[in-house]
């Protein structure tokens, strides 16, 4: 178990350097294989992952494909975000307050200048990713996944976690089920 969090740990490290030379569009994340299920997950949200990936793509790829070009964040951590926030449900709002598909608070709404209704799943994209590029540009937040681990928790509550830390998040496992299960030529 330990390997394979080694080796996502570095892929997502390589999508942050192609993310940060500027080459989106570079070859995607390497997919290592599973030697088996996540203990964070189910099969019941396997299933329901793998039953997302092909309609999230299908309604809204493009529009992951350009926010993620547009902030130079890799489209596979995008989708994986989508899926692992809300399934693709444009009306997901958790207890706290966040709402559509990415799951953005009104208050980062407010934070990175990007209004509009979170209802709206392309919307929910744009500020998602947006949100994303600032918690890696204006926090500085590195590694990869560190970054990943602030667009769920805060970027005040990450800023001190240690390499530990960020492999034992259930959301950082999540993540890596989503990306190594796209299809490759997204």
């Amino acid at each position: 178990m330990k390997k394979f969090f080694v080796v996502i740990l570095l892929c997502l490290n390589i999508v942050a350097l192609v993310t940060i030379i500027g080459y989106p569009e570079a070859e995607a994340i390497p997919r290592p294989k599973l030697t088996g299920a996540l203990p964070q997950t189910t099969p019941e949200w396997e299933k329901s992952v793998l039953e997302a990936i092909p309609k999230v793509i299908a309604e809204y790829g493009e529009n992951i494909k350009e926010a993620a070009q547009e902030y130079f964040v890799h489209r596979k951590i995008v989708i994986a975000m989508l899926i692992v926030e809300s399934m693709g449900n444009p009306y997901a709002e958790s207890p706290a307050g966040a709402k559509g598909c990415m799951q953005t608070l009104p208050s980062t709404d407010v934070e990175i200048g990007v209004m509009g209704n979170s209802f709206d799943c392309i919307t929910s994209i744009w500020k998602g990713t947006k949100y994303f590029a600032r918690l890696r540009d204006h926090y500085k937040l590195t590694p990869l996944i560190k970054v990943i681990a602030a667009y769920e928790k805060g970027p005040d509550r990450v800023a001190n976690y240690t390499q530990q830390d960020l492999l034992k998040s259930d959301y950082l496992n999540k993540i890596a089920f989503v990306v190594e299960h796209l299809p490759e030529n997204f």
